[in-house]
């Protein structure tokens, strides 16, 4: 899959954005079961760039990651 869509997976999950190559890539929301929430940016499948991750209740955390690992 490529261009903007929806993933649901097995355990709950959600992704909500852009994809490419059946890969979740670009500008997105991904939902996690338990109500919270990452916006950001994806590269390759893993969280790459700036984001901000929302818990259930609504606090907020701005984050950075580099190819799926937080950097400060």
């Amino acid at each position: 899959m490529s261009g903007q869509g929806s993933y649901s997976f097995a355990n709950g999950n959600r992704f909500e954005g852009s994809f490419q190559d059946n890969k979740i890539h670009g500008e997105g929301t991904y939902y996690f079961a338990n109500g919270d929430r990452y916006l950001g940016t994806w590269m390759d499948g893993e969280r790459h760039g700036p984001g901000v991750y929302y818990d259930a209740l609504g606090k907020s955390e701005t984050m950075n990651f580099r190819v799926g690992r937080r950097v400060t």
